[in-house]
């Protein structure tokens, strides 16, 4: 029987939306370009992920995105570690030719894993979404249309900075985000809400918020520091792929992630 996630109420849809990946890509794309991420396909990103009011004191996960490319397939994996070094999640997206196809999610400390297969081209916004994910011995399925708004973690930030100029004006520009964990894409509107500086250098803020009405009323806004010339991600505050254990059940967690500059390395072949 097919099962979906859509019983959970409106705030489960986009609770444990993975922004975290978001940051990723920050400055591997440039305004103007589409967002695929072939292109970029070289770079190692490390980050850190803080326990949110701690003023960057108190560590809380690590974060490693490496590349590897055989043919025309390149994957971009992404791992979550306690500051122990044990695994606490881990994401690929696979891309062929440039194009997405497929993203992975597995959530090793709550033993689920999910993913979801794309057919078709997603900068042109033809074909469908194939959702499987699995959780406490249940599985749940669900297919969606593809929209030229479709993003996942790895597109995401080059998706934004494609429409910087629209933000820079300040029009919303509206995303469409696949959550794997809910078999689902939720919509979600992105806006320019400030400058401030970053270490010294001009930045933007950029405010994701959900695009429902109602959503709104029970899932924070979700903030990016970017750099004005580089349109790197410095800094994200809101909620991260990694969960918190509080009274013995395990809880979305709300953090900042800071990605300092990491040396361009040549990616890894196989």
């Amino acid at each position: 029987m097919r099962k979906t996630m859509f019983s959970k109420g409106l705030s489960s849809v986009v609770v444990s939306l993975a922004v975290f990946g978001i940051l990723y890509h920050s400055g591997l794309a440039r305004a103007g370009q589409a967002h695929s991420t072939d292109q970029h396909a070289d770079e190692v990103l490390v980050g850190k992920i803080y326990q949110k009011d701690s003023h960057l004191q108190k560590i809380l996960f690590d974060f490693h995105r490496t590349v590897r490319r055989s043919g025309n397939e390149t994957d971009a994996t992404r791992t979550y570690t306690y500051p122990n070094g044990r695994i606490a999640a881990i994401e690929k997206a696979t891309y062929r030719k440039g194009k997405l196809v497929s993203y992975q999610l597995m959530q090793k400390q709550i033993s689920a894993h999910g993913r979801v297969q794309i057919r078709g081209n997603v900068q042109q916004g033809k074909g469908q979404m194939s959702f499987r994910y699995v959780k406490d011995g249940e599985t749940f399925t669900n297919i969606e249309d593809l929209e030229a708004s479709t993003v996942v973690n790895d597109t995401l930030v080059p998706y934004m900075l494609a429409h910087w100029n629209k933000l820079m004006q300040g029009k919303e520009v509206y995303a469409r985000y696949v959550v794997v964990s809910h078999t689902e894409a939720a919509g979600f509107n992105i806006v320019k809400s400030g400058e401030t500086t970053w270490k010294g250098k001009p930045a933007v803020i950029i405010k994701m918020v959900p695009a429902s009405f109602f959503v709104r009323l029970v899932v924070d806004p979700m903030y990016f520091i970017v750099e004005k010339d580089s349109h790197r991600v410095v800094k994200y505050e809101g909620i991260v792929t990694p969960k918190v254990k509080e009274n013995g059940e395990w809880t979305n967690l709300e953090a900042v992630m800071v990605l300092p500059r990491t040396p361009r390395v040549q990616v890894t072949a196989r």
